[in-house]
């Protein structure tokens, strides 16, 4: 669940530029352990609620532990995975009552996952300090200062329809208080249930616990069965794929249903015999990028070629050939630009057909056990930014990398799809990173216009026929990986859902491996308050497209019956006052502060100021009854 962004049109570059993040310095080479934190002091913030502070590994030693020193009043709640500490040992640190903790992983454990719950019992004020080091065979090495600041996590008011979720591991889910976990403004959390038949004897211990964890909390639980039974299945007999020089390779045949993607509905029944109705997916089987014959490397078995030829009966399609072998070839495929067209629509319609099935599956098994079909609810993390472009940059969208290297077809996908999940994550990589735009060294740019290009891009294809709820990041800031290593300041995140509503999406989502911390929590807690009051505008708006009004500030919302919202946004960091014309009569609020701008006639202005910190606002406007 990465991503990467495109280059926009040039009449939208000067949106894209807002860069207010630093990249984490590699520590010393003996020090295996470092902070997260990636803004431009490292502040931690501590709430009197549980929420997370995330360490990572660097340069591994097994049997390296983290000493921790925290003043009294904050304590450890829990942590993941195999991670575990004694009661902390009470020291003086210049002249102050502080607890030692020594947190180490137990034997056999994974490195990479340093994730603690915290809390703080009383009020810090703005001047507490933590200090963290790595200790190795009884040697203290490479200790770090970190500021701290406390604040309070208010149970605000979330959505009644619209998804907040968090896409997270279950023995996570397991251990944060679901009362503490809501007030961050969620009302749904997707696990990472760890299907695999193998793992079940743990895995569905840990599903318990995340029920009985939620019960009366009303935030609703979805689960991710996970991916593995593709990446076996593509190495098995009947799973491996045929080229279009007849060589079987890994990669899952578009025929294939044996034995691993039953294994995979099986999962998906269990699941719902836990009463958990809502399943999530993210296909990346079919990522085959950068690749000059993507085209030639999947569907070329005698059973793909010869039901081609009858899709493309039923599609009622007059083409000059139907052997894909002939006219898939590098030197045919100029001559036959619609049989290449139509040969890539079916391989999208047979990947989407994986999921169609198992839809299938999961609402015959309802009805069998004498429950409702329709309780079943089907996500996909969708759009493969990974490593490639949205369908933004393009008129046709087949002519993205995502239909033609993933063999995702969006128009497809609200067969198989109740919500629509792109993965945005504009923090990890900027610009043209990857795919046909070449490699970028400069990471540190972000294109925070990334959110309304997917969501509108989205929405002008499907409408209204699935949910689209793009997942965004807070930061992965605590990567091994140094392209990886930036942090989503609080503000840019706002921004982000921002431009997700203002586009046409109806929710979003948090994915689960980035830094999202009690600051993060509190602010997006506090916007989504603020929201609510445009629920049904959002529910039954339609996007208006992106027009500049002066200087680079630019105004995007969506309209409805009730009302409409309206985005007004300047990424160049230098901020600008604005002055903005509303599209329907009604009184106008700014969702996140509560400002309210006054009661406009349509076409009526009020002016506002952006700033680098506030650069894009929200406001809604409701109609008078």
């Amino acid at each position: 669940m990465l991503g990467v962004f495109l280059m926009l049109p040039a009449a939208l570059n000067a949106q894209q530029k807002l860069v207010d993040t630093v990249k984490t310095p590699y520590p010393e080479v003996t020090s295996p352990i470092i902070f997260h934190a990636t803004r431009k002091e490292p502040v931690a913030y501590v709430a009197e609620s549980a929420s997370l502070l995330i360490f990572q590994t660097h340069n591994w030693v097994e049997g390296a532990e983290l000493e921790l020193d925290l003043p009294v009043g904050i304590k450890l709640v829990a942590a993941i995975r195999n991670l575990s500490w004694k009661d902390p040992q009470q020291i003086t640190v210049k002249g102050q009552a502080y607890q030692r903790y020594t947190l180490a992983k137990n034997p056999g454990a994974s490195p990479g996952w340093w994730h603690i719950l915290w809390k703080s019992d009383t009020d810090l004020g703005q001047s507490a300090k933590a200090y963290y080091r790595t200790l190795y065979q009884g040697k203290a090495d490479h200790e770090s200062e970190l500021s701290i600041r406390s604040l309070q996590l208010p149970k605000l008011r979330t959505f009644n329809k619209l998804p907040v979720y968090f896409s997270i591991p279950s023995d996570l889910m397991k251990i944060w208080p679901a009362d503490d976990f809501r007030r961050g403004g969620f009302n749904a959390v997707d696990i990472w249930a760890y299907m695999h038949p193998n793992h079940r004897g743990w895995a569905l211990p840990l599903v318990h616990n995340v029920k009985q964890n939620l019960k009366g909390s009303g935030v609703e639980l979805w689960a991710w069965p996970m991916s593995w039974w593709w990446n076996i299945a593509n190495s098995t007999e009947d799973g491996k794929a045929t080229t279009i020089t007849g060589k079987r390779v890994r990669k899952v045949s578009l025929q294939y249903r044996g034995e691993w993607y039953q294994k995979w509905i099986d999962a998906g029944k269990l699941l719902l015999d836990q009463g958990i109705y809502t399943h999530s997916s993210d296909p990346e089987f079919y990522h085959i990028v950068g690749t000059n014959n993507a085209d030639e490397t999947v569907g070329f078995s005698a059973a793909s070629l010869a039901e081609f030829k009858q899709w493309v009966k039923q599609q009622n399609l007059s083409l000059k050939n139907t052997d894909a072998k002939f006219f898939m070839n590098k030197e045919n495929k100029a001559q036959y630009p619609e049989e290449v067209r139509a040969f890539r629509r079916y391989k999208a319609h047979r990947f989407n057909q994986f999921f169609v099935d198992y839809r299938h599956a999961m609402q015959t098994h309802l009805k069998a056990k004498g429950e409702d079909p329709k309780k079943f609810k089907f996500v996909i993390y969708s759009t493969y930014h990974r490593a490639m472009g949205s369908f933004f940059a393009y008129k046709n969208f087949e002519d993205s990398p995502s239909f033609i290297w993933a063999y995702e077809n969006p128009k497809d996908l609200p067969e198989a799809f109740d919500i629509i999940a792109p993965m945005v994550y504009p923090d990890i990589y900027g610009e043209g990173s990857f795919g046909t735009y070449g490699p970028s060294k400069n990471y540190s740019k972000m294109n925070m216009l990334g959110p309304w290009e997917d969501t509108s891009s989205l929405h002008k294809l499907i409408g209204n026929r699935s949910v689209i709820a793009p997942i965004l990041s807070s930061g992965y800031s605590y990567s091994s990986t140094p392209s990886y290593r930036a942090d989503m300041p609080t503000h840019m995140l706002l921004a982000n859902i921002m431009e997700v509503f203002a586009s046409g999406g109806k929710g979003f989502g948090i994915w689960g491996a980035t830094n999202h911390d009690a600051y993060d929590m509190q602010q997006v807690a506090k916007l989504v308050d603020g929201l609510v009051d445009a629920e049904n505008i959002i529910q039954h708006g339609s996007p208006f497209e992106a027009q500049p009004v002066s200087g680079k500030a630019f105004v995007k919302g969506i309209t409805a019956a009730e009302g409409a919202l309206l985005l007004v946004s300047e990424y160049s960091g230098k901020g600008q006052q604005v002055t903005v014309s509303v599209p329907v009569e009604g009184e106008v609020v700014d969702c996140y502060s509560g400002e309210k701008m006054g009661r406009l006639q349509k076409g009526g202005n009020f002016t506002i100021r952006l700033t680098s910190k506030t650069p894009a606002r929200i406001f809604r406007i409701i109609k008078a009854k």
